[in-house]
């Protein structure tokens, strides 16, 4: 999936990730202040970070998904 330079730009069904094994966070809402992200944290977890936190001090990537879940051979 292509990476979004822009965190402000990020969309539900979007996905952060952490490079290698690591840390992966599911957009699930996002409002003017910052956005909420479905994650596991040794059981499933929706936090909200605001956008000065975004990424909660992790180097990932913002993956936009749009074009994954909009393609017919994706659905399962």
């Amino acid at each position: 999936a292509p990476i979004k330079s822009d965190i402000r730009s990020a969309q539900p069904g979007d996905i952060f990730s952490t490079d290698g094994p690591g840390h992966t966070w599911m957009v699930v809402e996002v409002t003017e202040d910052g956005y909420y992200a479905a994650e596991e944290y040794g059981g499933a977890e929706i936090n909200f970070y605001s956008w000065e936190d975004a990424l909660n001090g992790y180097d990932a990537k913002l993956y936009d998904m749009q074009g994954f879940y909009s393609d017919p051979s994706n659905k399962r």
